[in-house]
């Protein structure tokens, strides 16, 4: 059934936020000042438990004039730093620990080259770890994704197998058991739709670490 509009708790977005600290809380036991340039992991507990600065309707997130934030969750940021970059942190922070999540070395193949997509091309060039695969519909995307430091981009439609073969890769056929070091891949799923886990899920080589990020 439809919900009516006045029956939805209004939000402010903005769970990526970076800006200025106008003020301190009483009793906070806190080492910002007013005037400090921050950023802050978006999570808070409220009053029904925890809840997401941006996505919830008590607390506003960056889109806001004035958000709040636990001092406890709250970083500095490099004086004069752009704070659209400073915003960055969070999602950067979701990459970087997807891509920890794969495997310590081999190919990866990123699934999806959204921001956290392509956040995660970005880091794994910078580290070196090639070659990166992308399969994405949006050729705007694809070609950002080169820019990034993508070795190959394809539309969806092609198996991860083949994909991979065409940068060099053979999976191991060994088991992990009788080899201390099998040739594995990580697949990075930056989409959040069942089908296409599911597909990854089955067309994942040998010993293929999968993440679902």
């Amino acid at each position: 059934a439809a919900v009516a509009p006045d029956a939805v708790p209004p939000i402010v977005p903005g769970h990526e936020f970076a800006g200025e600290v106008v003020a301190v809380g009483p009793d906070t036991d806190s080492r910002f000042r007013a005037g400090d340039l921050v950023t802050a992991n978006p999570f808070t507990m409220g009053t029904g438990g925890p809840e997401t600065i941006g996505l919830s309707p008590t607390r506003s997130g960056g889109l806001a004039e004035l958000t709040v934030a636990d001092a406890a969750r709250t970083l500095h940021l490099p004086d004069g730093l752009d704070t659209r970059l400073g915003a960055l942190c969070e999602p950067v922070a979701v990459a970087v620990r997807a891509l920890h999540r794969g495997a310590s070395s081999g190919p990866i193949v990123v699934v999806g080259a959204g921001p956290i997509g392509l956040a995660i091309v970005a880091i794994a060039a910078i580290e070196q770890r090639h070659p990166i695969v992308v399969i994405e519909p949006s050729p705007s995307r694809r070609a950002l994704a080169e820019r990034l430091g993508a070795d190959a981009v394809h539309e969806p439609g092609t198996p991860i197998v083949d994909l991979l073969a065409e940068v060099g890769f053979a999976p191991s056929t060994i088991s992990p058991l009788l080899d201390d070091d099998p040739a594995v891949v990580s697949i990075i799923e930056c989409v959040g739709r069942p089908a296409i886990v599911g597909s990854i899920l089955s067309e994942a080589p040998p010993h293929a670490h999968v993440v679902l990020a």
